[in-house]
C-alpha cells in the first residue's frame, strides 16, 4: 500500500503545474517583469487600488479593492486569465485571487480583473502588484508586475 501511495504522489507531483520562479515564496516574485511576450504579442499590467472609508463602512473602512487591466498588443485568447495576485508593501505580503467579472469582447486587447477583500493597508501606501497569468494554448504561466502603485482613498 505504501509503495502504491508513494507512486501516486510522485505521478501527481510530476503532473502538476510548475511552481513560480523561486518556488511558492512570494517575495521572489518582486523581480517579475513589467512587460512580457505572450506569443507574438507584448503584455503589460495596469492596476488601481483603493480603500473606501465612506459610511456605512466599519471604523477601519472596507478592505482594499484592486482593479487589474491586462493589456496586449494583439487580441487576448479567451483562455488567458489572471489567476492570482500578490501585493507587496515593504516586507508585508498578501496573496489573493483575481476574477474576470465582465464578459470580454471578441478581439479584446484589454481585459479587466477584480481582486476583492484585500488587506487593510492604509491609503497612500505604496505597493507592488504581481499577477500570475495563465496563458492559453499551453504556454504555461507567467508573472507580470505593476510597481509602485499608491492606494487611493475614497471618502
Amino acid at each position: 500500500m505504501r509503495r502504491w501511495l508513494a507512486g501516486t504522489v510522485l505521478v501527481m507531483a510530476c503532473a502538476s503545474d510548475p511552481a513560480p520562479p523561486g518556488g511558492d515564496n512570494p517575495l521572489v516574485w518582486r523581480d517579475a517583469p513589467v512587460s512580457v511576450a505572450l506569443g507574438s504579442a507584448t503584455a503589460t499590467l495596469e492596476a488601481e487600488a483603493w480603500r473606501s472609508l465612506q459610511p456605512p463602512s466599519g471604523p477601519g473602512g472596507n478592505p482594499l479593492l484592486l482593479l487589474l487591466r491586462l493589456n496586449t498588443t494583439a487580441a487576448l485568447d479567451a483562455g488567458t486569465v489572471i489567476e492570482s495576485v500578490i501585493l507587496r508593501r515593504n516586507d508585508d505580503v498578501w496573496a489573493g485571487d483575481a476574477r474576470e467579472e465582465h464578459p470580454r469582447e471578441a478581439g479584446a486587447t484589454q481585459v479587466e480583473f477584480m481582486v476583492r477583500n484585500g488587506p487593510d493597508w492604509a491609503p497612500g501606501d505604496s505597493v507592488d502588484v504581481v499577477a500570475r497569468i495563465r496563458v492559453a494554448a499551453g504556454e504555461g504561466r507567467v508573472e507580470l508586475r505593476a510597481p509602485r502603485l499608491v492606494i487611493a482613498r475614497v471618502d
